[in-house]
C-alpha cells in the first residue's frame, strides 16, 4: 500500500515544501516511508488569526506594536503561531481576531522561533496565565 508522500507523488528530500504540506508541518522523522510524530502533548489546530500586543520589561501592553498572526496549534503547555517576520519581544498578549470570539487574552513566553521553507517564521510559546482582555487602542 502506498504511503501519502508515494500516492501524491511527492518526496521530502525532492521538495521539502510539498513535504512539509504534505505531513502537516509536523516535526516527525522519517522512518523509510513512515513519518513517526516525536511530540508527546495532544495538539489541537487553532485556524484563524489572533491579536499579538507585545509587552515591555515592566509588563505594561505596548499597543502601538500590535501584529495579527496565524495561529498554528495549542496544547495544555503551548502555543504556535506563524508571523512574516522575525519578533523583537519575547513576551506579549495573544487573543482571537475575531468578531464573534470570547474575551479571551493569554500572557505568552516566546520560546522558541524558526523560519519554514516558505520564508515565514514559526513561533513556539509558553503558556504563562489568563489575563483580562486589553482593550484596544488606537495609536
Amino acid at each position: 500500500m502506498p504511503t501519502t508522500l508515494e500516492a501524491t507523488g511527492l518526496t521530502h528530500e525532492a521538495d521539502p515544501v510539498s513535504g512539509l504540506l504534505v505531513r502537516g508541518g509536523s516535526d516527525a522523522t522519517n522512518e523509510g516511508d513512515e513519518f513517526i510524530e516525536r511530540r508527546k502533548r495532544v495538539r489541537h489546530i487553532t485556524p484563524g488569526t489572533f491579536r499579538l500586543i507585545p509587552l515591555s520589561d515592566e509588563g505594561t501592553p505596548l499597543h502601538r506594536g500590535e501584529v495579527t498572526v496565524v495561529g498554528r496549534d495549542i496544547t495544555v503547555a503551548g502555543f504556535g503561531f506563524t508571523y512574516n517576520r522575525q519578533l523583537a519581544f519575547k513576551r506579549a498578549y495573544i487573543m482571537p481576531d475575531e468578531p464573534d470570539a470570547p474575551p479571551i487574552a493569554v500572557e505568552i513566553e516566546i520560546v522558541w522561533t524558526k523560519k519554514n521553507p516558505v520564508g515565514l517564521h514559526e513561533f513556539g510559546c509558553r503558556l504563562v496565565r489568563s489575563v483580562s482582555q486589553p482593550t484596544r487602542q488606537e495609536p
